[in-house]
């Protein structure tokens, strides 16, 4: 497996020019744009995707060990298919449409100040993951293990709170006021 270590890469179409390798190490993208391209089977670790924009990425088998996004928009990724082993991601004031991360162990992730439109984490391990001022706009949670995650400032909540396991999770009153909603309560003031 080729290696790439140490490195930043600026402004690049990887559309137009394939990554040359297939492992990268403390590897920085800045600006990048990943649009169809097939990142399976490659490998990153410590690395950081800042200002770059993914679409229909293929993730199948991918390893992301350490991997931050920052002021990312990514559309249409499927994390469901990466390797679980060793995953560790974090989004930080990121846009994220339309991607699926059912079923992963994403354990103290962080999404904080982030957009998540119309995502999906079904059945996903997210046990003290930071959503702090996140719109979650059609975001759904279903049969998601929640417990002990971070919701402070976040908007759009769309959490049902019979299926989803929700002990000690953290919410302003804007929050749990969405959850009550959900509930069917009525809420007066």
């Amino acid at each position: 497996m080729s290696l790439c270590q140490n490195k930043t890469f600026t402004g690049l179409d990887f559309a137009s020019q394939p990554l040359e390798f297939r492992q990268y190490e403390e590897v920085t993208f800045e600006r990048c744009l990943f649009i169809g391209v097939n990142l399976g089977a490659h490998s990153f670790q410590n690395c950081t995707f800042k200002g770059c924009q993914f679409s229909e990425v293929g993730l199948k088998h991918t390893k992301l060990s350490e991997v931050e996004f920052l002021d990312s928009k990514l559309t249409g990724l499927n994390f469901s298919g990466v390797e679980k082993i060793l995953l560790n991601v974090s989004f930080k004031t990121c846009k994220l449409q339309m991607c699926s991360f059912c079923e992963l162990p994403l354990k103290g992730t962080i999404f904080k100040g982030s957009f998540l439109k119309e995502c999906r984490f079904d059945e996903a391990n997210l046990t003290q993951a930071d959503f702090r001022e996140c719109d979650l706009l059609g975001t759904q949670f279903l049969r998601a293990n929640l417990k002990a995650a971070l919701f402070q400032g976040a908007k759009n909540i769309n959490i049902n709170p019979k299926e989803a396991k929700l002990e000690k999770a953290h919410f302003t009153i804007d929050g749990a006021l969405e959850l009550a909603l959900g509930l069917g309560i009525i809420v007066d003031d």
